[in-house]
């Protein structure tokens, strides 16, 4: 499902919702399609929404596959709080067209995207135009609310909830990942007491096979 205030999902209702908030809106999602336990995959601010209900409800998660989950200190919040996802609003001239491309190209070139310097480039193609295109669409549907799941993962305490995870999770250290990011997941795999980090190569299809391969055998067992 789309986290609310994102995509084509509803507006959050509240505007200083937390990941708490948006894990529940999930299981919520869950409830409604009549499904128990899960299996839960997540990425960035989705990895985090997954970490906790897994710490929350542990009976609602089999086993959990996080990619891009870390824990900001102060500092870097703060930094984060302040460039990450400034306030764009429709103009006469349409200047929040170009605002939401460059948005989401610029993620794929650097992490963060607002510093682009080349200690912070990323190893990775840029997708093409028309998937760039489909995303600066989906920023572009929600530039009154985008902003808000971004805040609730800046402010997720990760360590204290990974350390509450009691099912079987795989940490991703995908090799486009930005190397302190990659460094996070085997600091948070070993806070879960199922917990692994792997950096699987072979570009995405590698990435792929490696979570097929431990969903299988997590089902297997």
């Amino acid at each position: 499902p789309d986290t609310l205030g994102n995509g084509d999902s509803a507006a959050p209702a509240h505007a200083d919702g937390d990941i708490a908030y948006f894990a529940d809106a999930t299981v919520r999602v869950l409830d409604a399609l009549g499904l128990g336990a899960v299996d839960l995959y997540g990425s960035h601010t989705g990895a985090r929404i997954a970490c906790e209900i897994a710490a929350s409800r542990p009976e609602r998660v089999g086993a959990l596959v996080l990619s891009g989950i870390t824990e900001y200190d102060a500092a870097t919040r703060e930094l984060y709080t302040e460039n990450y996802v400034p306030r764009v609003e429709p103009d006469a001239y349409g200047r929040q067209m170009v605002w939401g491309f460059h948005f989401v190209r610029d993620q794929h070139l650097f992490a963060p995207y607002f510093r682009q310097e080349a200690q912070f480039r990323l190893a990775k193609d840029v997708p093409p135009p028309e998937v760039l295109h489909e995303g600066a669409l989906d920023i572009l549907k929600v530039l009154d609310t985008y902003h808000i799941p971004y805040l609730a993962a800046f402010g997720y305490e990760t360590r204290a909830r990974a350390a509450l995870v009691q099912a079987p999770a795989l940490l991703m250290q995908p090799e486009w990942g930005p190397p302190k990011l990659n460094a996070a997941a085997a600091e948070i795999a070993e806070l879960m007491s199922q917990g692994r980090a792997v950096a699987p190569t072979g570009g995405m299809p590698g990435y792929a096979l490696a979570v097929a391969k431990f969903l299988s055998a997590t089902t297997n067992n």
